[in-house]
């Protein structure tokens, strides 16, 4: 969305500003009204973010005449500079608002992909996300809480059935045994 809005603001200037801005004041690779002009070894003056992008690209060649530059060296060109910011304070006061406006949204944009890359590097999760985890933890706390109470349940009932079949077992082996021993006793007698 903030992207969306900087190009509708560069539209906005484009549309506004049609033929009226001098051509020396409009970067070669861009076609966009120059913020921070710099000079080139071929004596060009180009928007600096763009011949950077032109040299990041593996070029060394001038984006104008494609001679060889021989070097990657830029210099400020402060003269363009002070005449597109006069140009646009009398010529055009709307058009350094908006510029304005186009230079704070794309800074605003730059920290917020910091930022982003930040939170990335930490491997941090979206609070959305960590409530979601945060919730099945605790159900899924719970959900351990009561098994373990039923197997605690479980246990007991075991141990209980458990004790009075072996009282019944000894009984019944107890019986068994005494009416065993009595009809020994008896044939004995006899």
């Amino acid at each position: 969305a903030e992207m969306a809005a900087a190009e509708d603001i560069n539209a906005t200037m484009a549309d506004e500003i049609g033929g009226q801005i001098p051509p020396d004041f409009i970067c070669p690779i861009t076609q966009e009204l120059m913020r921070d002009p710099v000079i080139a070894l071929d004596g060009h003056s180009y928007e600096r973010d763009a011949i950077t992008q032109w040299f990041g690209q593996g070029r060394i060649k001038s984006p104008l005449t494609n001679a060889p530059l021989g070097s990657r060296h830029l210099t400020p060109n402060h003269t363009l500079r002070k005449a597109i910011d006069n140009f646009l304070t009398e010529e055009m006061p709307h058009l350094r608002d908006q510029q304005n406006q186009l230079d704070n949204l794309e800074a605003a944009i730059k920290l917020r992909e910091a930022d982003l890359a930040n939170q990335a590097s930490k491997n941090m999760v979206p609070k959305d996300e960590y409530d979601r985890v945060m919730a099945l933890l605790a159900r899924t706390q719970q959900d351990l809480a009561r098994t373990q109470q039923d197997l605690a349940d479980a246990r007991q009932v075991m141990m209980a059935v458990g004790s009075q079949l072996l009282t019944q077992a000894r009984g019944e082996a107890g019986a068994g045994i005494g009416s065993g021993g009595a009809a020994v006793e008896e044939a004995a007698e006899q």
